[in-house]
């Protein structure tokens, strides 16, 4: 499973600022074709109730070019109990579950080009490595339409929110992690 999402543009303008003209646009005058990114997504079933996902990305733009590792993770989903609960955890290096607007392949969004400045922060800065577990209440076990879950999740700290902590203690102000 994958995504690959190419870019045309045509821009008739001055030389971009990128390459020290005084244009404002990205992209130099006439028209250009770029891989905006592509994203592939590794899934290994076992046949019991373990797998691993891995999903790497890639830019080419001739600005920025880069291939890259977003996520690797063995996932393990049991069968649910004849109460209706169901256990799950992932180990390795993930996303949060905590968007429901990028909740496609490698954090990308379903429902528009470009994600929110909230989903976009998320998505560079809390990206960590741990565990999650989940326990899952299936409705349908009880007639219910709805399923409840409950999550925990016990991960390192990640990189850009050490570097951000280690500015705030620059200036001055004090910092406690509980």
């Amino acid at each position: 499973m994958g995504l690959i999402d190419t870019r045309l543009s045509y821009v008739d303008g001055l030389t971009s600022h990128v390459d020290g003209g005084y244009g404002k646009f990205r992209f130099n005058p006439d028209g250009s074709l770029s891989l905006g990114q592509a994203v592939l997504n590794y899934q290994l079933d076992f046949d019991n109730p373990l797998s691993v996902h891995i999903n790497s990305i890639a830019y080419a733009d001739g600005l920025q070019d880069g291939l890259g590792l977003t996520e690797a993770n063995i996932h393990y989903q049991g069968l649910p109990s004849n109460n209706g609960q169901r256990f799950s955890a992932r180990l390795g290096v993930m996303y949060p579950k905590i968007s429901l607007e990028n909740n496609a392949t490698g954090w990308t969004s379903p429902f528009t080009l470009t994600s929110s400045t909230l989903n976009s922060w998320l998505g560079e800065e809390v990206r960590h490595a741990g565990l999650e577990v989940n326990l899952d209440l299936l409705g349908k076990f009880h007639q219910g339409d709805y399923d409840i879950g409950f999550s925990a999740t016990v991960f390192m700290i990640t990189m850009p929110i050490l570097e951000f902590l280690k500015m705030v203690n620059m200036l001055g102000r004090r910092v406690f992690i509980i």
